[in-house]
């Protein structure tokens, strides 16, 4: 844990220096008041350990970030020789609903799925580290492709920046890549696309099926209305949303009753993505409207009949941030004043600290990290247009 310490000061050294890492991790660890000991044996190895004290969360964490129906309970295999890789994507992987198997080398993966084609459930996803020994990733997905039903298997590779290229030879055999360290955010995108055009209806059936799901509750919720006792329906009326503008985020008035009048147009590449996201709006009494990218967006809101956005930031064609800046510049020009502009909510796959105020400075007026949690989506979306009685209840319950 000593400072930085190089035994060779040549300029034609031949190995690095020690000690600058665990120096910043003891720091870090310091500022938390905790402690960080090691215990090592040569030609065995080391084991460190990190005590901090932290206190308990209040909230019992409700994990809503599962795939769809139509993903939930696919089989995955994920290979990797590092057991902690391992444990790690177990972790993450386990709270989208997937069913998970683990392998520690290229060779037991291909045992595993031979023994899964013979069965009744066979592999349809794996998630293929690039470095190991033996047989390294692109090697274990070129035999695999090779398989029975290897041809059909969506395989995502798990690399470190510097390590492979798109371009590379072998690529071809990639559905995706996703690049490590792995956040819970990107690996849910990446599943999402490479499952997407084997395990949902196509874009026009689905966004059929969306139309028809809203007209239908639109409908449903026509008939009850007429049920409703004349307190209710004028408590209702009454409610109201407030105007202020702060931090650049404006609050629209309205004294319309919460029905599904209110169309929110989401703006996404991802085709899960957008399925995860109407669900959630449609449940809420909203119609919906989806845009593959920023410049279907764009076309749509030029259409009229649309109250709120839900702006993705990373699009092909015209990406989120590009899109705000061209639809703040044209309210600009038509003088429209701050309180009438469009809210555009950001969707981004980032939560760091500064990602909000990037957000801000390109135009939308709030942003929303993904995997989406309804209660922290509709506490935004109640900012600019209101939100089912019922939703608002669920959300304000649990004290989010």
């Amino acid at each position: 844990f000593k400072s930085f310490t190089q035994a060779d000061s040549s300029t034609t050294r031949k190995y690095g220096g020690t000690g600058l890492g665990l120096t910043i991790s003891r720091q870090l660890i310091s500022l938390m008041d905790g402690d960080i000991t090691v215990t090592s044996d040569i030609g065995e190895g080391s084991v460190f350990t990190l005590t901090v004290e932290l206190p308990l969360s209040e909230k019992v964490s409700t994990d809503k970030s599962q795939l769809p129906p139509s993903v939930a309970g696919t089989r995955v295999l994920v290979v990797d020789d590092h057991p902690v890789n391992l444990e790690l994507m177990q972790q993450l992987l386990t709270p989208f609903g997937l069913e998970i198997d683990c392998a520690s080398s290229g060779y037991k993966a291909l045992q595993l799925i031979e023994k899964a084609n013979q069965s009744s459930s066979p592999y349809e996803l794996l998630l293929l580290d690039y470095h190991m020994p033996e047989m390294d990733g692109i090697e274990l997905a070129d035999r695999i492709r090779k398989t029975k039903n290897g041809a059909e298997l969506k395989v995502i590779m798990l690399t470190s920046i510097d390590q492979v290229s798109k371009d590379d030879d072998g690529m071809e055999n990639f559905d995706t890549l996703l690049v490590k360290p792995v956040r819970a955010s990107r690996l849910f995108d990446s599943i999402s696309t490479a499952l997407a055009d084997k395990l949902i209806p196509t874009k026009s059936k689905a966004k059929k099926k969306s139309k028809a799901s809203a007209k239908k509750k639109a409908a449903k919720k026509k008939i009850t209305a007429k049920k409703t006792s004349h307190k209710k329906t004028a408590k209702k009326k009454a409610k109201v949303t407030s105007i202020r503008a702060k931090n650049n985020t404006t609050r629209r008035t309205t004294t319309e009753p919460v029905t599904s009048s209110f169309t929110i147009l989401v703006v996404e590449d991802n085709p899960i993505n957008q399925i995860v996201a109407t669900e959630i709006l449609e449940q809420a009494g909203y119609q919906v409207d989806v845009a593959n990218d920023g410049q279907e967006g764009i076309d749509r809101l030029n259409e009229g009949g649309i109250d709120l956005v839900l702006m993705d930031c990373q699009m092909p064609v015209l990406d989120g941030f590009a899109a705000t800046s061209a639809i703040r510049q044209k309210e600009a020009e038509q003088q429209i004043p701050e309180s009438d502009r469009m809210p555009i909510i950001a969707l981004t796959a980032n939560a760091l600290k500064g990602d909000r105020e990037a957000c801000l400075e390109a135009g939308m007026n709030d942003y929303v990290t993904k995997p989406m949690q309804p209660e922290t989506l509709f506490k935004v979306i109640s900012q600019f247009i209101p939100v089912p009685d019922d939703e608002a209840d669920d959300w304000q319950d649990t004290g989010t």
